[in-house]
């Protein structure tokens, strides 16, 4: 199957030639791609309004499940397919490699990313070049953030979790990776500071 990608040539040349790498990953992957309706649902929302600062403190004390505030409710979010976290395993690997002696760093779906307007998010994975605090859950100054869509979170990230990135000044790059397919979308800030993909 063919891999779509857009807008992988720019200023930044560490991060085109690691976007490159994990094309090639999720094209050689083909096999994998098949529907799987078992993937899980967005499952619960705790009812209860918290500040930031009140869902790390939560978030701490949780056993179970990943959560993000939106619109200052926390949102368990779906356990990943094994095919997803085939893709987000080798993206961390190759980002990792790709960026070992350098500033920036991959980062996992546990940490949170913070949007301008309020809510908390998370990633399948990403990439910070800021100087992160090994406590914090939150990415310090993320340059690239991945979301491997599936079946029933496929609309939230392709619109309102894409939107909500948008707005995150140090974010550079955004990639949205269809394993269905396979097919990778990337949208790439501008030097005019907009999107393009």
């Amino acid at each position: 199957m063919a891999l779509t990608a857009w807008c992988i040539q720019g200023n930044n040349r560490e991060l085109d030639r690691w976007l490159r790498l994990l094309f090639r990953q999720v094209a050689h992957r083909s096999e994998d791609a098949c529907y799987r309706p078992e993937e899980a649902a967005m499952s619960e929302t705790v009812r209860r309004k918290m500040s930031v600062s009140e869902l790390y403190d939560w978030m701490t004390t949780q056993t179970e499940g990943r959560y993000q505030l939106v619109d200052g409710e926390p949102l368990m979010m779906a356990g990943a397919s094994r095919r997803n976290d085939r893709i987000a395993v080798n993206a961390i690997r190759l980002a990792g490699n790709h960026l070992e002696g350098h500033r920036c760093q991959p980062f996992t779906s546990d940490t949170c990313i913070a949007i301008p307007a309020g809510n908390r998010r998370q990633a399948d994975m990403g990439i910070e070049c800021g100087a992160p605090d090994d406590s914090s859950l939150e990415a310090d100054a993320p340059t690239l953030v991945m979301e491997i869509l599936s079946p029933t979170t496929r609309l939230l990230d392709r619109y309102e979790k894409l939107e909500e990135y948008k707005t995150i000044l140090t974010l550079e790059y955004i990639v949205l990776v269809h394993p269905d397919y396979p097919q990778v979308r990337v949208y790439r800030r501008q030097p005019d500071r907009n999107w393009d993909s």
